[in-house]
């Protein structure tokens, strides 16, 4: 590590919470958590993060207030500044025992940790702790209709803070038993939350059965509302989908028009007002036009329930509270079709109480007709009725307030108690849930724990891939998820403590500051109590101090390999295990057991090891499998996948004329409530808003004049380029927060003409100063200026804008915030400088060919794996022809993007090419292949010769189903021809009307498809991390040798890893690209593995080699480097062949042996492997006595 690096390290810790915001409230907030005591009798009330004094929180306030006629308590309200949020406050201004505080003020901070009751309808920020004598009460804010917590599609990691709360929480609010089953199967907190889950309705409905309004019509008409007493009151309820300010000014305008539209309908009946959605308000309070009829954010909304006499809405679950009046419920589900796919949601619209419309006609029609539309849902709305409002009777505060304060239940009402059952808990670090053998073990033994009796609680990192997000979703839905997330809750000087153990590692018991490592655990698992804490991963200095801190009785750390020998293992020059494993081993002495995966790993640790901890404590349990999953009797689990809506906003045209008939649909055209309608266009002009695909048909969805239409056909409409709508001048500061998935643009994102210039990942957490803000209809687009130098453009949302040092409201920045921004910048610049020199090779400029071109410039070319003439260079010899991707401009010169005949791309410097356009088509390459491809269209077109082809010569015939592919050709136009075997010829067909058959081969994670092996030719494959101590290399020399001698057979390489590039040069080397396939990551591998004839495994050192099992459970031919796990797993060479010396001629030779059939291995039973493997890891959570464990 440089020196500027670890000054950074140094430096940063003291300079946080000073430069910080984040960083100065975590210090304070720590500093009050350790010296504040909590005070009897007090309660903090937030609702909203303090955007407002509604929901439950206020009727309990409002309860308990009314109660407190001595004034023996005290009530805090977190409250964020606002005039609306003022006016509330004024009637409690000469109240002594109301208090207000502003949220992440230093008085905030001090009552968090004071007040003995804390009461949320959302959730506290993640640096919040409650301690164990303070009660939480988690009221939550509303009966879910959408999909919630790890029920919504994508990264689990999204609910990490909601989970979080609730694990803190003594009790959660529900007010039905479809909200209870939210708490515990939507967010997992079944069999582990240690509170206790409260079903007895809702506090805050208890607000819609006052018959008093006279407060709330007089804060009403102060905010200057126009509501006519003689008339009845519609309120249109809007949830908010919307991303940017454009988004939601189209929103509101829809609104409006909408609106208007009902009201000069039926405005002599009713006053028609709009509550919307807390996200929307802020825009819509400054949207003049609504401003009459807008309910303000800062007013309760069951109160204003009690006063309405038609409830219209889309998703809001606000509906739900609305059913204990028994007035009609109108849905407005214009939008479902938008977002349906992205949420999902928890009832069909059937089955809503009240008539469902999608369009603005629909709605109005329902309206006209109230009383017949709203029998005829009757039934539903009963039935609702029962479900979701069955203990609301105006009664509720008062019963949850005398259970949780004085444990008094009533008498006569139900009150459900939702209790965890008692069961031995377990809390496991997995390791980063990344392709490879410890996460395969771990989703093995999880999914072979008896969940009946044993309780899982798995702690995770926030997963940022696809394949770790795959790899959780594996895990068992009675598994918990925990997340870390969130800087710890340390001072100063403790930050400085961790930093030297993280640094050093452990030296004195003296010096080990515990307490810091506890006071993580609560905020990252809460008040929750574990039986037993396992550190499965075994290579986290960081997981081990925290697991270590947890209250478990019992604490494992894994060893899954040798130990000694993988911190000294070297990648690409580095020991990337040292610095970890050196503190992590400083920490053995601390576990009650060290768990190797095999005996003779055991044993390997505890002679390596044995200084560091007690030879007892080491001891071993092996892996368990699944072998129902290995041998294809069960499947894995795949989410189900609903057609998406593109969101597609954008101007259009309608193609037909103005007086012609336009015929479309009310919602997207294959959902089954869709009808087909006459829409009704006052000009060609109108407004999309999402595209979607059904079969070879495309759609439209259009409104216009800011009134939804329908969906149209694509025959029907010109959708125009995009285009920008409007720049605002700003002075923003923050810090890039880019993923995997951001691109850079050359110019505002969605322009016709803007083209991406590469993956920005590599900036994130650079700091940049934004000079303005570039709105089209995609999206707000800002642009990227590092050091003086303009690079890009990209999304607004990917900044992520510093709270201390930002513009004020005004717009200013003031000269402390400018120098808070230069020191800030500067030791950013330091600390990201690796990353930051990759920007001379960050393209600039860009303009796409995407075409192939004739080169005239006969030389040998060379090629570069990176725009920078220092990078690693490639011999690419002449080329005549030449597909050209792009040229690009960086500060080291002009670029082509070319791409080879192997479809990997490399850099060629422009001087190296002429480039002149190729008038007719040819021939680029000619491949032989071999696969299976399914035709598509009924009737196709063949080609007898590539003659033919080029020509464009072709019969139509009657379609095969499925034809096997001998070679492939690419043609100059950007085709791609198969030659395929018909019947008793060869003939060759367009690849686009192929579709490559799952029957015969499968796709690996990079979406490549992998043939499965030939039969008629011997098989050997492998399977596993590509890192050198698995030592692949050696296998595809050892291959080499064995078919220079043979000449038959094929390896196949399944798995992923550093070693990619050394395994791609060993096959080049030997020449032997056709024989040796690297197959890459496959999610389920064992199907194209079964196919195989020998599995080979050729390792250095193991753990417990889990590919053994599998290849063993397959029943397969084994060979395997003789290496003390290897043969302890294969027992001697029982279950496999042990190669006689463990290098390129013992792996050879064995392969000759094996190949010839003339060794045979006896069966193995993976069922009774498994059942012995799991009762030895029960005896550890069991707590039986370690020399058992260690002897048996």
């Amino acid at each position: 590590m440089g020196v500027k690096q670890n000054v950074k390290r140094l430096v940063t810790p003291a300079l946080k919470p000073k430069l910080s915001a984040s960083g100065k409230i975590i210090d304070t907030y720590t500093k009050y958590f350790k010296t504040e005591s909590v005070v009897p009798e007090t309660f903090l009330f937030e609702s909203r993060d303090g955007q407002s004094m509604t929901d439950s929180p206020l009727a309990i306030f409002e309860y308990l207030l009314a109660q407190d006629t001595d004034k023996k308590q005290t009530f805090i309200w977190s409250v964020v500044q606002s005039e609306e949020l003022a006016i509330i406050q004024r009637k409690y201004v000469n109240m002594s025992n109301v208090h207000f505080v502003v949220r992440d003020s230093d008085e905030y901070l001090k009552w968090l940790c004071q007040a003995q009751y804390l009461i949320n309808n959302a959730t506290f920020q993640q640096y919040v702790i409650i301690k164990p004598e303070q009660t939480y009460i988690n009221t939550w804010h509303g009966t879910p209709l959408k999909t919630m917590g790890y029920d919504i599609p994508g990264n689990p990691s999204g609910a990490k803070n909601v989970v979080r709360n609730f694990f803190m929480s003594s009790f959660l609010i529900s007010p039905n038993d479809h909200t209870s089953q939210m708490y515990l199967d939507s967010y997992r907190l079944r069999g582990g939350y240690e509170g206790q889950v409260l079903e007895a309705g809702y506090p805050r409905i208890d607000q819609t059965f006052k018959t008093n309004h006279d407060e709330l019509l007089k804060l009403l008409f102060e905010f200057k509302k126009q509501i006519d007493l003689s008339k009845k009151i519609i309120m249109y309820t809007p949830t908010w989908k919307g991303s940017n300010i454009s988004s939601a000014r189209n929103d509101l305008e829809q609104i409006h028009t909408e609106l208007a539209s009902i009201r000069s309908e039926f405005g002599d009946q009713y006053n028609v007002l709009v509550k919307v959605h807390p996200f929307l308000y802020k825009a819509a309070s400054t949207y003049d036009k609504l401003a009459p009829y807008l309910i303000p954010d800062c007013l309760d909304t069951n109160k204003v329930l009690g006063i309405v006499d038609v409830l219209i809405t889309d998703y809001s679950s606000i509906f739900f509270d609305f059913l204990v009046t028994d007035k009609p419920i109108l849905f407005y589900c214009w939008d479902d079709d938008l977002y349906t796919s992205d949420r999902g949601k928890y009832f069909e619209y059937d089955e809503l109480p009240g008539p469902v419309a999608f369009t603005l006609e629909e709605l109005k029609t329902n309206i006209r007709h109230l009383e017949q539309v709203t029998e005829k849902s009757r039934a539903n709305y009963e039935l609702f009725k029962t479900r979701f409002v069955p203990y609301d009777d105006g009664q509720t505060t008062k019963r949850y307030v005398d259970y949780i304060l004085y444990g008094k239940l009533p008498e006569t009402k139900p009150f459900n108690i939702i209790q965890s059952p008692k069961k031995t808990k377990l809390l496991i670090y997995p390791g980063g849930m990344r392709n490879n053998g410890i996460t395969s073990s771990l989703i093995n033994l999880i999914q072979n724990i008896d969940a009946t009796v044993y309780d899982v609680t798995c702690f995770l990192d926030q997963p940022r891939s696809a394949e770790q997000i795959a790899n959780i979703r594996q895990l068992p839905k009675t598994t918990h998820l925990l997340f870390r997330f969130g800087a710890s809750d340390y001072t100063v000087k403790e930050a400085y403590q961790d930093l030297r153990i993280q640094a050093r590692g452990f030296k004195h018991e003296s010096q080990y500051p515990n307490e810091i490592y506890q006071r993580e655990c609560l905020r990252l698992l809460g008040n929750q109590h574990y039986d037993v804490a396992i550190d499965f991963s075994g290579y986290s200095l960081y997981w081990a101090k925290i697991l270590l801190a947890s209250t478990a009785n019992t604490k494992m750390c894994y060893m899954h390999s040798d130990m000694q020998s993988d911190m000294d293992r070297t990648v690409n020059g580095r020991k990337v295990h040292k610095v970890n494993l050196r503190g992590l081993f400083s920490l053995y002495h601390r576990f009650d057991y060290l768990v190797s995966v095999s005996d003779t790993t055991r044993q390997v640790n505890v002679t390596n090891l044995q200084k560091y901890a007690a030879p007892e404590k080491f001891v071993y349990s092996p892996n368990t499998i699944n072998p129902d999953r290995i041998l294809g009797k069960v499947t894995d689990e795949s989410e189900t996948v609903i057609a998406k809506t593109k969101i597609l906003p954008r101007t259009g045209r309608i193609l037909i004329d103005q007086d012609s008939v336009l015929i479309g649909y009310n919602a997207r055209p294959d959902f089954c409530y869709a009808k087909e309608q006459r829409l009704e266009i006052k000009q060609q002009e109108v407004d999309v808003l999402g595209e979607f695909t059904d079969g070879e048909d495309t759609y439209y969805k259009i409104s216009q004049s800011n009134c939804y239409l329908g969906w149209v056909k694509e025959t029907d409409i010109e959708v125009l380029p995009d285009s920008v709508l409007g720049q605002e001048e700003v002075s923003y500061f923050g810090k890039i927060a880019t993923s995997s998935r951001n691109q850079l643009f050359d110019g505002p994102i969605g322009l016709e003409e803007t083209v991406r210039l590469g993956n920005a990942h590599y900036l994130r957490n650079v700091y940049v100063t934004v000079p303005n803000v570039i709105a089209t209809h995609t999206m707000q687009s800002v642009p990227v200026r590092i050091d003086g130098k303009h690079y890009g453009y990209l999304p607004l949302s990917t900044i992520r804008l510093s709270k201390r040092f930002n513009q004020s409201s005004t717009g200013k920045v003031s000269v402390a915030k400018k120098l808070g921004r230069k020191i800030i910048t500067t030791f950013n610049r330091v600390n990201r400088r690796k990353k930051l020199a990759r920007l001379k090779e960050q393209t600039i400029k860009r303009i796409n060919f995407l075409d192939y071109y004739h080169n005239s410039l006969p030389i040998d070319l060379t090629g570069f794996v990176s725009p920078n003439p220092e990078a690693e260079k490639i011999s690419l010899g002449t080329m005549d022809t030449v597909y050209v991707h792009s040229l690009n401009t960086n500060s080291y010169g002009n670029w082509y993007l070319i791409q080879r005949m192997d479809k990997t791309f490399v850099w060629v410097p422009q001087d190296q090419l002429s480039l002149t356009t190729i008038n007719e088509p040819t021939i680029y390459s000619e491949n032989d292949t071999f696969y299976y491809v399914s035709l598509l269209p009924s009737e196709i077109n063949v080609y007898s010769t590539p003659q033919n082809i080029l020509s464009n010569q072709s019969q139509l015939v009657k379609s095969l189903d499925t034809v096997k592919v001998v070679r492939e050709l690419v043609v100059t136009t950007a085709k791609v021809y198969l030659q395929v075997e018909w019947h008793d010829k060869l003939v060759w067909v367009d690849q686009e009307d192929t579709e490559k058959s799952l029957a015969y081969g499968m796709f690996n994670s990079e979406g490549y498809y992998i043939p499965y092996p030939k039969a008629d030719e011997i098989n050997f494959v492998t399977m596993g991390r590509l890192s050198p101590e698995k030592n692949q290399v050696q296998l595809v020399d050892a291959f080499a040798a064995y078919y220079a001698e043979q000449q038959t057979g094929y390896l196949y390489i399944i798995g992923a890893g550093t070693e990619m590039k050394a395994l791609k040069e060993a096959v080049e080397k030997h020449q032997l690209e056709d024989r040796i396939k690297l197959v890459g990551q496959i999610a389920n591998p064992f199907p194209f593995m079964k196919r195989c004839d020998v599995f080979v495994l050729t390792s250095l050192y193991e753990g417990q080699p889990m590919v053994l099992l599998e290849a063993m459970t397959l029943g397969m031919s084994i060979i395997s480097t003789d290496i003390p796990a290897c043969r302890d797993v294969l027992e001697d060479g029982r279950f496999g062949y042990l190669t006689a010396t463990n290098d390129v001629s013992g792996v050879k030779q064995a392969m000759t042996v094996v190949a010839k059939g003339d060794v045979h291995f006896e069966s193995f039973n993976p069922y009774a492997y498994n059942q012995q493997a799991i009762q030895h890891f029960y005896q550890f959570i069991n707590h039986e006595s370690k020399e058992e464990l260690i002897h048996e």
